[in-house]
């Protein structure tokens, strides 16, 4: 349940994290703020391998706003690091159903192809970044759509 959260946030972070990368120049920051309006607004999705039940994704500029199946949800911002592929997040958490994981941070990667999101994301606090786009390594695989 918490780990589903967990990747949620991430991949609403990861579609934060856009605005993070490359903004020493105004054409930088320009290309910064497309990456990031392309993650901003509702994304819903499913845990790949996980909890049944759906995940609702919310992003604004830099926030993430995550509700996951029962009453598991994540609050915080997130940076994104596009110069590498796969294109990589890092989510503060700020507000979370598990008291333990707020002022932690869930390392994840994240591919954005046109209306869907995918995102693999570890615990929050842990020092390891998932690879791939699966659950190896106890990362979570979370795909959303965009609505």
């Amino acid at each position: 349940m918490t780990r589903v959260k967990v990747l949620l946030l991430s991949c609403i972070m990861a579609a934060s994290l856009f605005v993070s990368g490359g903004c020493e120049s105004k054409s930088g920051e320009s290309e910064i703020n497309e990456k990031v309006t392309g993650l901003e607004g509702t994304w819903i999705g499913n845990e790949i391998g996980g909890r049944d039940g759906q995940w609702v994704i919310v992003v604004t500029e830099d926030r993430i706003d995550v509700n996951g199946p029962g009453e598991e949800d994540y609050k915080g911002t997130f940076t994104l690091n596009t110069n590498v592929s796969p294109h990589q997040v890092n989510l503060a958490i700020t507000e979370c159903s598990e008291d333990k994981y707020v002022g932690t941070t869930a390392l994840g990667i994240y591919k954005l192809e046109g209306d869907k999101l995918t995102m693999a994301a570890t615990e929050p606090g842990t020092t390891i970044r998932p690879a791939l786009f699966d659950r190896s390594g106890d990362a979570r695989v979370f795909v959303c759509t965009r609505q």
